[in-house]
């Protein structure tokens, strides 16, 4: 499984009742609550499982209780993933999600891994990619490192390996293809809002990456503020009418530092900051290769950095 932060809400996690003595049930609950419901019954057979969302208490992982019922038995908790409190567990479905930052932040990077997260834990889960810098051999050597640390049974791969194509490299490769096979779909450049449009209808999906906003055009260049506003409006149409989360990467403004008020921050017009739900700005350590993720904006959520 894997570990999460202490600031998770819930989990997404297997219960296994392990060699239990008799029949009995199993219900857990957040810690110094009293569980309502019944998650797992078990019988003497063998070892059985479940899966679902389980609440934590505020403190967070460590807050979790089981009551067992019945037969004494081991259980054994596996965390497949879990819900954090900056989006509430998910993007907003029908809003704008900003990533905003300066050159080689890791501004993609992390609209990756929010995109591949999603599609592994939900296999239902369609996706279009607006790519408008990168070539997709680049972004499929950035999947292989994000998959690489998301998959069963694969080793933790860098750029350099991944670029090399080694043995891990194709490994994780090849898992995250089994497991999202065509569900990532990609528009290539150039980006119009048409052309990512038709593709979510096509393909039924529910989440969309534009990377990034300032090279989507609409075919008038002479006032660029003016068409990027224009852009803007239209993606939030988008998000509203075909029901899907977008996230938007996006350029910072020039004179933009972590002290700037929304309205300063994206490049090229105030609308891409007030259109959005959701706004982080990145910031990276100087000499290091850590990244802090400044929640600027959060509409009626509780701001929190990541």
């Amino acid at each position: 499984g894997c570990g999460g932060p202490q600031r998770a809400t819930a989990v997404e996690a297997s219960i296994t009742a392990v060699s239990p003595a008799g029949v009995g049930f199993t219900r857990p609950a957040p810690a110094g609550s009293v569980p309502a419901a019944t998650f797992l019954n078990y019988t003497p057979v063998g070892g059985i499982t479940n899966t679902g969302t389980l609440p934590l208490a505020v403190g967070g992982l460590a807050d979790l209780g089981i009551t067992n019922a019945g037969g004494t038995t081991s259980y054994i908790v596996d965390v497949l993933g879990w819900f954090d409190g900056p989006t509430e567990g998910g993007l907003p479905i029908g809003g704008i999600v900003a990533v905003v930052a300066c050159p080689n932040v890791g501004k993609s990077a992390l609209a990756l891994q929010l995109a591949l997260a999603a599609l592994v834990n939900d296999r239902e889960l369609n996706c279009v990619w607006g790519l408008g810098e990168m070539t997709p051999q680049a972004l499929a050597r950035r999947a292989a490192c994000v998959a690489s640390t998301m998959l069963d049974n694969c080793e933790p791969v860098t750029m350099q390996a991944a670029g090399d194509r080694t043995k891990a490299a194709r490994t994780a490769n090849v898992a995250l293809c089994n497991v999202v096979g065509e569900r990532l779909a990609i528009v290539p450049a150039p980006l119009t809002v048409d052309r990512i449009e038709e593709r979510v209808v096509a393909t039924a999906a529910k989440l969309v990456v534009i990377d990034y906003m300032q090279l989507i055009r609409t075919g008038d260049s002479s006032a660029r503020v003016q068409e990027l506003e224009q852009i803007i409006g239209r993606i939030r149409d988008m998000a509203i009418t075909r029901e899907c989360a977008v996230v938007c990467i996006s350029s910072m403004a020039r004179a933009a530092d972590t002290t700037s008020r929304i309205g300063q921050l994206a490049k090229g017009a105030t609308e891409i900051d007030y259109a959005t739900e959701l706004l982080y700005l990145g910031e990276s350590e100087k000499d290091t290769n850590n990244v802090t993720w400044h929640c600027k904006k959060a509409r009626n959520l509780e701001k929190r950095d990541l």
